[in-house]
């Protein structure tokens, strides 16, 4: 049986919200793709005061951006008068964070451990902070029956298809995702399997280690690909050369994917990537 995530998170909007408490309102700013997408899929949309570059709003929100997550500046962040900062605790930097704590803003940083627990844990967290307990937990349960549904289509997998997710930046070497990624998780939770998991964080790639490694796939972030798409060719061509990796395909990675840890929209790329690679297996 095939399931959703968004057909799950659908029920959420018509659950009864709980009482708000008698405080003023929290004017929130979200630094993270990952939290600011549980923060609106709690229905704390609308109190939101900003978001940073990562992040993206339900259509029709429009706020203001205050720059990448870690790259944080204080005097902005400031002008805004928020009550509460959220964000994985990948932003930064820890100047700016002080000096916000100091001026009585809240700072709370969610762990971006890249897995299912951690990921279940951070909603129960925000869901606590906004008063959106009930949310929290429907929430919870959507997660645990998308990440059911992700195991039991796994085997219909012929076998586990060995998958490298590659970050290739304009001007910078390419490096490949490692066991304690968000991208490894994705390959997992897909079905796949991960050559690199010995592998720590993200590493220098060079033709030997990936031969050595043998995927059957290769994945890349979506708007890289979609900024260049020879992005491989351009970025990796004597590796793209080699006879034995140039039939190998390729699938795109929405970034926000792989944003602050295990989130959301991980789960999403790795059912659309799940689809891909059983595609894949039934052609001839």
């Amino acid at each position: 049986m095939k399931t959703s995530l968004a057909l799950l998170l659908a029920v959420l909007p018509v659950l009864p919200l709980q009482a708000q408490p008698t405080s003023s309102p929290l004017r929130i700013i979200s630094a993270g793709a990952g939290v600011t997408e549980l923060i609106t899929t709690l229905g704390a949309a609308h109190q939101l005061i900003a978001v940073d570059s990562t992040s993206r709003l339900p259509p029709g929100q429009t706020l203001p951006i205050v720059g990448y997550h870690r790259q944080l500046a204080s005097e902005g962040l400031l002008s805004l008068k928020p009550t509460l900062l959220l964000g994985s605790d990948e932003m930064g930097p820890e100047t700016t964070l002080s000096q916000l704590q100091s001026a009585g803003v809240r700072v709370e940083k969610l762990p971006s451990r890249a897995d299912v627990a951690t990921l279940q844990q951070n909603i129960s967290t925000l869901g606590q902070l906004l008063s959106r307990q009930t949310q929290a937990k429907q929430l919870q349960h959507a997660v645990a029956t998308q990440v059911q549904t992700l195991q039991q289509d796994a085997k219909r997998l012929k076998r586990p298809p060995r998958l490298l997710y590659l970050m290739i930046h304009p001007g910078r070497p390419a490096m490949v995702a490692g066991g304690n990624t968000a991208a490894s998780t994705l390959i997992q939770l897909a079905g796949g399997e991960n050559p690199a998991t010995t592998l720590s964080n993200y590493q220098l790639l060079n033709l030997e280690s990936l031969l050595a490694m043998q995927p059957d796939a290769i994945l890349v972030s979506q708007r890289s690909l979609q900024q260049d798409p020879l992005l491989l060719e351009h970025a990796l061509p004597q590796i793209m050369q080699h006879p034995e990796l140039q039939q190998v395909p390729l699938y795109p990675v929405a970034g926000q994917a792989l944003i602050g840890g295990l989130n959301l929209a991980t789960l999403q790329a790795a059912a659309s990537l799940q689809q891909q690679l059983l595609k894949a297996q039934q052609e001839p």
